[in-house]
């Protein structure tokens, strides 16, 4: 699975933070600068319903990211929501992107279990989102999320979102088997490692968000 915590935005990197409690106040992480070497936490707390939620792994981890100077975008994989930060009002603004092929928030009590295999399987096997990108110019968010896989992580569907800020408007799509869970986004193209018949080629398909 995706398990690229750490988003950026030119020379910040944000590095996200877990509770060692639960129900407590915490920044959701931390921003690094690398021109100015520092480390500094992020103004912005876990949301009330994820606080209630402890120890239980990847899908309680912030996804940070931040696509333009004035937003830092973060979300959790077990819900379709997502937060966004503005850095001049010091807002922070919640946005529900709900898909119509995966569960739109997991039920947690399936991972809060003692059994420390059951609750391992459980997370690798179960549905997820992964972390949401945005385009000032496009005035879009994209988001990539995977359908749930009982072979753990040998056949699942990935889709990919579009939502139109602007409109309101939210596309899904149906990406090819061929398409991996390893991606990145650059500028305005998303690229997917591309498992081809070639094992020594490390090959990437690649989507033009421009035209979606």
């Amino acid at each position: 699975m995706n398990y690229d915590y750490a988003g950026s935005f030119g020379s910040q990197c944000y590095i996200p933070l877990s509770p060692l409690q639960k129900d407590v106040d915490v920044a959701i992480g931390k921003v690094y600068d690398a021109e100015t070497r520092s480390l500094e936490l992020l103004p912005v707390l876990y949301p009330e319903p994820v606080k209630a939620l402890f120890q239980v792994g990847s899908l309680t981890m912030p996804r940070i990211n931040a696509s333009d100077k004035d937003r830092i975008i973060y979300n959790f994989p077990y819900s379709s929501k997502f937060y966004q930060y503005d850095r001049q009002t010091k807002e922070v603004l919640m946005i529900d992107m709900q898909s119509q092929t995966i569960p739109n928030e997991l039920d947690m009590k399936e991972f809060e279990i003692a059994d420390g295999v059951k609750k391992n399987k459980n997370e690798l096997t179960t549905s997820r989102f992964s972390w949401v990108h945005y385009s000032a110019k496009a005035e879009k968010y994209y988001r990539v999320h995977y359908s749930e896989d009982e072979e753990e992580n040998r056949n699942r569907k990935i889709y990919l979102m579009v939502y139109d800020e602007k409109d309101q408007i939210t596309k899904e799509y149906l990406l090819p088997t061929e398409f991996s869970e390893i991606y990145f986004i650059h500028d305005d193209v998303l690229y997917f490692d591309f498992d081809g018949t070639n094992d020594e080629v490390l090959t990437f398909a690649k989507i033009d968000l421009r035209t979606l």
